[in-house]
């Protein structure tokens, strides 16, 4: 929902467009780590969540 608001005004302010962006991350990151567990849980593949952290910290 707030990634919804803060589309509309991202173009307006610069302000809103950074916690637009920050919002963005969040959820993208969040995604990652659910991907990652459940490859963990259906396949032990316990560097996922390794791989999952490189890819959210860049």
């Amino acid at each position: 929902m707030s990634l919804y608001l803060l589309h509309h005004g991202q173009s307006e302010s610069l302000n809103v467009r950074g916690a637009y962006l920050e919002v963005l991350g969040d959820l993208l990151g969040s995604v990652a780590v659910i991907v990652a567990a459940a490859v963990i849980w259906l396949t032990g593949f316990t560097r996922a969540d390794a791989i999952d952290s490189v890819l959210i910290g860049r």
